[in-house]
């Protein structure tokens, strides 16, 4: 059914984001810039996609689809942006054991 090919795009490009940021945070890239360089990259690849599909026989170019992407995207960021840092976590299990 098409509309539930329609909605796929925004957890599918949420999961690139979220990917690609971690591989850019693995790199030695700060929070931040990997955030910003998986938001453009997954737009990017996402735009390009679309445009790719009207050469292909039986495909169209659908600006809807580069819609739903960009909501994925965004969703991701902003989950991305308010998760805490890894090593948060470990200097609050550390302390909090340190109190006992």
């Amino acid at each position: 059914p098409q509309p539930v090919t329609d909605y796929s795009h925004a957890p599918a490009y949420a999961l690139l984001t979220w990917l690609l940021t971690g591989g850019f945070q693995n790199r030695g890239w700060s929070k931040q810039m990997a955030l910003r360089l998986g938001v453009m990259a997954a737009m990017v690849f996402g735009v390009w996609m679309e445009l790719l599909q009207g050469f292909v026989p039986g495909r169209t170019v659908d600006i809807q689809d580069v819609a739903f992407n960009a909501i994925g995207i965004g969703l991701a960021a902003l989950v991305i942006e308010a998760a805490p840092e890894p090593r948060a976590f470990t200097f609050a299990r550390t302390f909090l054991r340190s109190q006992k």
